[in-house]
């Protein structure tokens, strides 16, 4: 993933948590924001209350992995945030942390055709 790619001013984080959409999943929230250019940009929060650093970045690989794999499955361009709230969750294996992305993506592509109503 190239940095460009990467949301890294706070002014980026707090304008998805204010105007995205956002999606409660075991021990995740994904926050999704339309963009009006055709890049996708992809933040990731993962406090130390998380885990060690080795846990963290494991965790942020896996993220990344997996956006790159699952933004083709976006209509649209989305500024993307993924947190981890819970150790359990920063600790999950790929197939469980893809299992919540792409129910994340259905509830997103619900919310969106239905109005804000929960999922």
């Amino acid at each position: 993933m190239k940095k460009e790619q990467s949301l890294r001013k706070s002014n980026d984080f707090k304008r998805l948590y204010q105007e995205g959409i956002k999606v409660r999943l075991g021990g995740f929230v994904f926050y999704f924001l339309k963009t009006d250019n055709s890049s996708h940009h992809l933040g990731i929060v993962a406090s130390r209350k998380t885990g060690c650093a080795v846990v963290r970045n494991r965790f942020r690989r896996r993220v990344r992995c997996l956006y790159s794999l699952l933004k083709v499955k976006l209509e649209q361009a989305y500024d993307v945030v993924v947190i981890a709230t819970s150790a359990h969750a920063a600790e999950s294996s790929f197939s469980q942390i893809q299992a919540f992305f792409t129910k994340a993506l259905e509830k997103l592509s619900y919310i969106e055709n239905n109005g804000r109503v929960h999922a």
